[in-house]
């Protein structure tokens, strides 16, 4: 026996060991850039213990994590990193949170009539600053919650009531963050009457979940518990709360649920679910459970409530006590209690009504209610207090079938039944038309929600209307027929299904959206998942919501339609706490409460403006926020592309910094917050663009009347480039000239109708960045001079099958030397002018070579320039080089051409300073002439390359073999003759 207690023993310490667990939630959604294309997150944080571990991926679509088993009580810092798809990775987050404490453990729990001293220990280890927070409240009646913060490890409650068994939760805070287990215990107030019963009462404790919804949702699996007699031998250093004291002790562990299990997605730290609280008295007040979470988001658990009306009525004397007055009915019919109870926050009462069928006098009863605050007024509210589904007694009334059945019967469809609450009856009205004839109408209803459905008659001769027993939290089906002359008629019949349950709760009440605009008025946007099958015909959602813990007041706002649910005109940086009912329209029958608090948004006054500014830095400056607006500090955000970088700054803090190593011509985004209770305001933005580099190259080609200039950027930032591009010119004659035209993403501009004898000078600058965040390049400029036309033109022949002779001179007038010293002359050919590549960087044949049609190539070599000698005129041969052997020292090659083709060429000539002249583009203009033979002064090609064969230098002439042909037809012909 000894050794089966001490194992059971060692099994409660390890579930205890589960139990008390430490954990931290992270949200990084409201962190991550939009527009910003990430495949996963990786979280790191320090200390490095936790689950799950430091760098663990997490996929793209996870904005939250839970990380389990981390040390109790301590600070965590937290790092998120974007993964890209580029490969990179850019840090968005990185936060201070504090981990969960562990709970206290129990020391003690001495009650007197009316007070209770509670005793306890810090958490075995820990050496931080703690609080604890202490909820009681009587047995069973969880709506009459009291709560108490203290640092204290001594707690006495006063003002109890005598000969009252209470329940107690107590657990440990640490910086606002809750502990997830708390201890759970119970004792019993001595009576007035028995001074010797004990000082303390037997107190089970247990280590239960918290319901905190915020950070962890939980949902408790119970493990043992064992009953620990007196004078049992306990460890020497027990792991569990112990009371000594007791004569008897029922210690049961509840296991901490397994958070490995939980999605991380899953949290969600504004929805706030609802917890039914138990019930054992029909005529206790509701009132509402209160959790302090931390960071400003505080959560609101209602407990189950009864129906309750809409109807109010104010009354203006306050009171501290429920007086519940019952006076005596002599007749066997339903008995009406009337309770009148002031809520926490007012004076305002719940008129709670209880119907009996019992024939026994009622008791007077008279019951104390703690007001935890001022009463100011009263508010009367209706409540059907049977919690669960009124018993019905069959054997009075006559079962018939269901009426489902009946439906086939008619031949027109169903009229609409009107229901309402007449006290405790049920008032069923119906409006038949006028050519309906019925003498009297009877209405069959079917109580559904039994295991075994049951149906009623009720008769009404005179009346369209009948009253039925308020069968609560039951579902029925009602039929009214109409009858005439003893049988019913089928031209009319009324039918519906009703539900005296309280209706469905919202679920997943969360706030989406919530701001303080420039006008210094607040707003919550609330969202929340309807309940299924919602009928705004018989049901509406009414939001009540005010100022401070509890709902008082008339704010009050009812919803019609599906659709977030915006609360406006609310004061900024202040609590408020909101609550969400469906209610019936008909029975003024609300469901149980669902709400949440929260903290609006703080004021921002301040303004973000940009100070000195570079290629890659910038200066921002923000201005102080007006001090007559609560707020506890700023937050500015720099978000760039690569990295997210966030400043928490005090009031008093320098309001300018700089940010280096930035990337010229990219637009950087600066939000600005004024945090209270670590709500953010509306975010005071502004982008700012680096200058970006000025074009790297600025290459103008002069044509006849034309100028094509040709640039180079570097766009680290592959931002949309635009261009400002103009020129001003100045004539010999002293005309002056300009014109400025805009680009966007191109690398090329032309300028036609430009005038001879006369100087250009091009500028090009380039912006970046849009609207108020535009930004300029330095200038590029070239300065260039046309000169008077020209005096020649090339002559372009054929030069057999597959080749082309150029024949041009060495135009002073096109190409001038006031551009610059002539370098090198480029012969350009294309099939078809249209298809471009004539820039100014060319392509070689080898790269057109397998074009269906040929663009812009260079024939002539990189250093082709047949003017060197002095020589004014000059002949190339296109076509005619062997190319399948490529140059490593030459990257043009001059390679055959397609035979039977039509080709365009121009010449261009490059100076020393990066300005090209050219000619216009020619076509061919006749062949070359057969007597002359340019073997000797060009290369010929292999003789697989030509049609015929290689030509030869001692082949007959075409001409002299046309002479040879005619004389020796001749002599043919003068031999015929003869």
């Amino acid at each position: 026996m000894i050794i089966a207690f001490f194992l059971a023993i060692i099994h409660l310490i390890s579930i205890a060991e589960l139990a008390y667990g430490s954990s931290v939630y992270v949200d990084w959604s409201a962190e991550v850039p939009q527009n910003l294309n990430v495949i996963h997150f990786t979280i790191d944080y320090t200390p490095p213990i936790g689950e799950p571990p430091p760098h663990s991926v997490l996929i793209a679509s996870v904005r939250s994590t839970v990380v389990n088993h981390t040390i109790p009580a301590t600070d965590y810092t937290f790092r998120v990193m974007a993964g890209l798809v580029d490969g990179t990775s850019i840090r968005i987050y990185e936060k201070v949170l504090p981990s969960s404490p562990l709970p206290p453990t129990l020391d003690s729990i001495q009650s007197s009539t009316f007070e209770a001293t509670i005793s306890y220990f810090p958490p075995e280890g820990s050496a931080a600053d703690l609080t604890y927070y202490l909820e009681y409240y009587p047995l069973g009646h969880e709506e009459f919650t009291n709560y108490v913060e203290t640092k204290a490890s001594i707690v006495k409650l006063r003002g109890l009531e005598p000969d009252t068994e209470y329940h107690i939760k107590i657990f440990t805070i640490f910086k606002g963050m809750p502990s997830l287990v708390f201890v759970v215990g119970q004792f019993r107030t001595q009576g007035l009457l028995n001074t010797a019963s004990p000082s303390i009462y037997s107190v089970p404790i247990s280590s239960s979940p918290i319901q905190y919804p915020t950070f962890l949702p939980t949902t408790p699996s119970f493990g043992p518990s064992v009953n620990v007699e007196s004078g049992s031998s306990y460890p020497t250093t027990p792991r569990f709360p112990i009371l000594p004291e007791f004569t008897s002790l029922s210690v049961s562990f509840v296991s901490e649920p397994k958070l490995a299990s939980i999605h991380p997605s899953s949290v969600d730290p504004v929805a706030i679910p609802s917890t039914a609280a138990p019930t054992t008295s029909n005529s206790m007040p509701l009132f509402t459970t209160t959790i302090i979470p931390p960071y400003g988001i505080m959560s609101l658990v209602s407990s189950t409530i009864d129906t309750t009306t809409v109807r109010t009525s104010i009354s203006s004397k306050s009171s501290n006590k429920t007086r519940t007055s019952r006076t005596r009915s002599p007749k066997t019919k339903p008995t009406r209690i009337t309770t009148t109870i002031p809520t926490p926050s007012t004076s305002s009462t719940r008129a709670t009504t209880t119907f009996t069928d019992a024939e026994e006098d009622p008791i007077l009863e008279e019951t104390k209610i703690k007001s935890q605050e001022k009463v100011e007024d009263e508010v009367t509210f209706e409540t059907e207090t049977n919690e669960k589904p009124e018993e019905i007694d069959v054997t009075q009334a006559k079962a018939t079938a269901i009426t489902n059945s009946k439906a086939s019967l008619y031949s027109v469809p169903p009229a609409p039944l009107e229901i309402a609450k007449d006290k405790n009856q049920l008032r069923i009205e119906w409006s038949p038309p006028e050519e309906a004839l019925c003498d009297s109408y009877k209405l069959n209803y079917t109580v559904l929600s039994l295991s075994q459905p049951k149906s009623f008659d009720v008769s009404s001769t005179n009346n369209y209307f009948v009253h039925i027993k308020f069968l609560t939290g039951h579902k029925l089906e009602l039929l009214v027929e109409c009858w005439f002359e003893g049988a019913v008629s089928t031209s009319w019949w009324a039918y519906r299904v009703i539900d005296l349950g309280k209706p469905r709760p919202v679920e997943n009440l969360r706030i989406a959206n919530m701001e303080t605009d420039e006008f210094y008025l607040s707003s919550i946007t609330l969202d929340f998942d309807w309940p299924a099958g919602h009928n705004f015909d018989y049901y509406e959602i009414l939001v009540s919501y005010s100022l401070g813990k509890k709902v008082v007041g008339k704010n009050q706002l009812v919803v019609h339609e599906k659709g977030p649910v915006k609360l406006e005109k609310l004061e900024p940086a202040k609590m408020y706490t909101i609550t969400v009912r469906n209610v019936s329209r008909e029975l003024e029958i609300a469901s149980p409460a669902k709400g949440l608090r929260q903290i609006t948004p703080p004021v921002i006054t301040s303004t973000v403006y940009p100070g000195q500014i570079s290629s890659n830095a910038i200066n921002i400056n923000f201005g102080e926020s007006d001090p007559e607006h609560l707020f506890d500090s700023y937050e500015l955000i720099f978000s760039g592309s690569s990295k997210n970088i966030t400043k928490q700054l005090a009031k008093d803090d320098p309001k300018s910094f700089t940010f280096n190593k930035l990337i010229p011509g990219k637009t950087y985004h600066f939000d600005l917050y004024t945090l209270y209770k670590g709500i953010r305001s509306r975010p005071v933005s502004a982008d700012i663009t680096t200058y970006p580099l000025k074009v790297t190259k600025l290459y103008p080609i002069l044509g006849p009347g034309y100028a094509a200039l040709y640039w180079d950027i570097e766009n680290v930032a592959d931002n949309e480039c635009r261009y400002r591009l103009a020129y001003t010119s100045t004539s010999n004659t002293g005309i002056r000239k300009e014109q400025t035209v805009e680009l966007k993403n191109t690398n090329h501009h032309t300028f036609t109708k430009l005038d001879y004898d006369t100087y250009y000078t091009f500028t090009i600058t380039v912006i970046m960045g849009v609207g108020e965040a535009e930004a300029e390049s330095e200038s590029e400029s070239v300065t260039v001079g046309f000169s008077s036309r020209s005096t020649s033109a090339p002559l372009l022949q054929r030069y057999g099958s597959r080749e082309l002779s150029l024949t041009f001179d060495n135009d002073r007038h096109l190409f001038a030397d006031t551009n610059g010293v002539i370098d090198n002359f480029a012969i350009i050919v294309s099939e078809d002018i249209e298809l471009g590549g004539d820039d100014f960087e060319l392509k070689p044949w080898h790269e057109i070579r397998n074009e269906e049609k040929w663009p812009a190539y260079r024939a002539s070599p990189s250093t082709y320039n047949p003017f060197k000698k002095g020589t004014k005129t000059a002949t190339f041969i296109i076509g005619e080089e062997d190319c399948d052997r490529r140059k490593l020292d030459e990257p043009y090659c001059n390679g055959a051409l397609r035979s039977h083709i039509d080709y365009f060429v121009k010449i261009r000539a490059y100076s020393v300073s990066n300005v090209a002249m050219e000619t216009e583009w020619i076509s061919v203009n006749g062949m070359v002439a057969e007597e002359e033979d340019h073997s000797k002064e060009q290369r010929r090609l292999p003789c697989h390359m030509y049609l015929n064969g290689c030509p030869r230098s001692s082949a007959v002439s075409s001409k002299s073999i046309d002479t040879y042909l005619c004389h020796i037809i001749l002599v043919l012909i003068v031999m015929g003759l003869r």
